[in-house]
This record gives structure tokens, C-alpha cells and sequence, in this order.
């Protein structure tokens, strides 16, 4: 693919059938990746795996209530998308500018 560090991004919604995420997790890991975003839940569970790999971990939170949490778990960036963002914002409606 390419010999520079690039990210990926992981989004965890809840279902009643959730995708293997664990699954895609170690993928993620065992593919080289050094970056990674998470966004759509709490992401406790993975940074941690991410971090002991050595993974650059970043969330994507939609309210500061998330960003904080999201900096108590550990993760090293927070991205804030705020109402403007193209997906899904959250629903604080809460603009960015």
C-alpha cells in the first residue's frame, strides 16, 4: 500500500447484531496501521488494545461531556465534529464555528 504511517477509522454504533469490532480491531493491529479514529461510542474497550500496540488513538466526539470522557480513557487526539460535520452530528446541535 504504501511504506508512510496512515489511519483508518473505526465507528462503533450499538445493533442488536454488532459487527465483529474485536475482529476488526486486531485487524487494524495486525495490518500495520498506526493510526486510528474511533467515533459512534465509548471506545474504552479498544484504546486500550490500540495503545498497547503502539497506535496513535483518536475519537471523534460530538459534545465536550464526550471529548472529556474520551481524554480520561486515554486516547492521544480528540477530533470534535460539531452540527456542520457531513455525518451523522450528534444531538447536541451544537455548531463548531
Amino acid at each position: 500500500l504504501t511504506s508512510k504511517p496512515f489511519g483508518v477509522n473505526l465507528t462503533i454504533l450499538p445493533a442488536i447484531n454488532p459487527p465483529d469490532y474485536e475482529g476488526y480491531a486486531k485487524a487494524i493491529i495486525e495490518s500495520g496501521v498506526k493510526i486510528v479514529e474511533t467515533a459512534g461510542n465509548n471506545p474504552k474497550k479498544w484504546v486500550g488494545m490500540f495503545k498497547a500496540a503502539g497506535l496513535i488513538s483518536i475519537h471523534k466526539a460530538t459534545t465536550i461531556r464526550h471529548a472529556l470522557s474520551a481524554e480520561k480513557i486515554g486516547v492521544d487526539v480528540i477530533s470534535v465534529d460539531a452540527f456542520e460535520c457531513a455525518g451523522h452530528p450528534g444531538e447536541g446541535d451544537i455548531g463548531g464555528m
